[in-house]
């Protein structure tokens, strides 16, 4: 009875995980569109199109979302946008200062479309930074 209800448990967050999470889970280099890294050199912030992989990929993949992972100078993974809000325009980077702690892309109404705190993750990020 407990192997049977772990298989249940194991089989259940496998399926979640693919259908809310697999569109930015799989992100191989041939969906990487560019990357730009900041002028000090020290964070460095790469596009990505979706996998088609759920249908939020499909979605998104048809409308020409894209998201963003953020990456400090070594390589080590520090945050990423939404896998559920994703934009097709991308007018400016904002990236992280002394005095503000945040990645900022602004969209072409010069609204906040994305913030990625540097310190401090949600669970989402929690989660996808194993997967980077």
């Amino acid at each position: 009875m407990i192997i049977k209800n772990f298989f249940k448990f194991t089989f259940l967050i496998t399926f979640l995980c693919w259908f809310f999470l697999s569109h930015v889970i799989f992100n191989v280099k041939s969906h990487k569109l560019y990357e730009i890294v900041s002028n000090d050199g020290l964070y460095k912030a790469e596009y990505y199109s979706p996998s088609m992989t759920n249908f939020f990929g499909l979605y998104f993949h048809f409308f020409d979302g894209v998201y963003i992972v953020l990456k400090d100078k070594n390589n080590n993974y520090l945050g990423q946008t939404s896998p559920f809000s994703m934009t097709d325009s991308v007018y400016e980077e904002m990236f992280p200062t002394e005095n503000y702690k945040s990645f900022i892309i602004l969209n072409a109404d010069y609204e906040k479309a994305y913030e990625i705190e540097v310190y401090s993750k949600d669970f989402l990020e929690l989660i996808l930074q194993y997967f980077y």
